[in-house]
């Protein structure tokens, strides 16, 4: 409990920059309508490398499975084969919506020249398995949740925003957004699918793993919720009081709230999470949303 405080408090910076960030997920299918192959999607990220712009920053066994350009956006896989996220580096919100639009375009460009394209909706209706297994650590969700329970997140695609928030005022802008969730949730068709995939999962998990609570008391209050979850550790779900340490960032990224605090070096965050993939005209409005409540 308090190793989880410490982590949102101690050597936070009270000097906010008001930035935004976004990770933008888009699945890609077809001229028919299909998710494409494994073997398109590395196609795409093998023509953003070729193109002089982007570096690889990850490979797993034989797979590109991160790229990264100067500027400091990245792409990546999201579960399925043809779901690929661009993450942004911080803009100031005036410009963010520019710099997405010119990232996009360029992965869209890349992905056009090996048959695919963008799908601007939140879930892509297929049965197949679109999972990308590539190594030991992504088996590992597989063997804790079951295929068939992660199947469900693999067709969806969402738009988050992340931004700096002043540590005094954290908690009341959590707050903020949790009164606001049925506006999110009103247009946020895969609410469903994260459900779905609760319930399916093998590991069982707490209910509000998902979703999460929407109102807090305090930090303490916060981090008290976050330790109703356990860690996954050895493929399993683990009670706090059990390990005498473990990789908080992994942990957070494993407790998927609707709007829930992240920490970037000596910045204190608010990631704000349940809004649905539509046209990228959209992804201004979505950002507005998130203005309006903050400013």
């Amino acid at each position: 409990m308090k190793t989880l405080e410490q982590y949102f408090t101690e050597g936070i910076s009270s000097t906010v920059v008001n930035t935004v960030g976004a990770e933008i997920e888009t699945s890609f299918i077809t001229s028919s309508g299909f998710a494409i192959s494994l073997t398109q999607s590395q196609q795409i990220f093998d023509y953003l490398v070729k193109s002089g712009r982007w570096n690889i920053v990850k490979i797993k066994g034989e797979m590109i499975v991160e790229i990264q350009n100067k500027t400091g956006a990245w792409i990546l896989y999201e579960l399925g084969r043809q779901n690929i996220e661009l993450v942004s580096p911080p803009y100031q919100p005036n410009k963010l919506i520019k710099e997405i639009n010119c990232l996009l375009g360029e992965l869209y460009e890349s992905a056009e020249r090996c048959g695919a394209y963008p799908l601007f909706e939140p879930i892509l209706r297929s049965d197949e398995d679109l999972l990308v297994v590539p190594d030991k650590r992504d088996k590992v969700w597989v063997d804790l949740d079951g295929r068939f329970a992660l199947n469900a997140l693999a067709n969806i695609s969402a738009v988050q925003f992340t931004f700096q928030v002043s540590p005094e005022y954290a908690i009341s802008t959590i707050n903020t957004f949790g009164e606001s969730i049925e506006e999110f949730l009103d247009a946020y068709p895969q609410d469903v699918n994260w459900r779905y995939y609760i319930y399916n999962s093998k590991a069982k998990y707490n209910n509000l793993r998902y979703g999460g609570p929407l109102i807090f008391q305090s930090m303490h209050d916060y981090c008290q919720r976050l330790q109703d979850h356990d860690v996954i550790s050895d493929e399993k779900l683990v009670p706090h009081k059990k390990l005498l340490d473990f990789d908080i960032p992994l942990f957070l990224r494993s407790v998927w709230w609707y709007f829930r605090l992240k920490r970037y070096n000596n910045a204190l965050c608010v990631e704000v999470r349940p809004f649905a993939r539509q046209t990228d005209a959209i992804i201004e409005a979505q950002l507005d949303q998130v203005l309006q409540l903050i400013y």
